[in-house]
């Protein structure tokens, strides 16, 4: 009889673990905001920029973009810093941000790319559906 109570509670621990880790990747995974926000570190410095495509246009349209330098000790230069942009749903449906971290006059394949895929819903929240960054 103890090692049937033992067992039933092993087995609820593990259902309430499991149920658990279930609602916290749903809630990681599917944030809804009326706005969107990507923040990547980069250095102007060094010739490389981020740029976005976003596919198809008037899903998500950005409202702002910012670079923020980092802070250095007096007299130094090349510090770098984070670009930050700020999206908003226009219209219902799913859209896809392609950032890539490039210098513009090389034909080399960019440095990074972050790829972010979102869906706009009826009150035009945006979702990050993106599983990596």
């Amino acid at each position: 009889m103890q090692n049937m109570r033992k067992m039933r509670s092993t087995v609820v621990f593990l259902i309430v673990a499991v149920l658990v880790m279930i609602c916290a990747t749903t809630l990681v995974g599917c944030k809804k905001d009326k706005q969107f926000t990507v923040k990547l570190d980069g250095n102007p410095t060094t010739g490389f920029e981020w740029t976005y495509t976003m596919e198809p246009d008037g899903i998500v349209k950005e409202v702002s973009n910012d670079y923020t330098q980092d802070a250095a000790p007096p007299g130094y230069t090349g510090v770098g810093g984070t670009y930050t942009w700020v999206f908003e749903g226009v219209e219902p449906g799913k859209a896809t941000l392609v950032f890539e971290y490039a210098r513009s006059w090389e034909d080399d394949p960019p440095a990074d790319t972050v790829t972010y895929t979102l869906t706009v819903d009826d009150d035009l929240r945006i979702i990050d559906n993106s599983l990596t960054k």
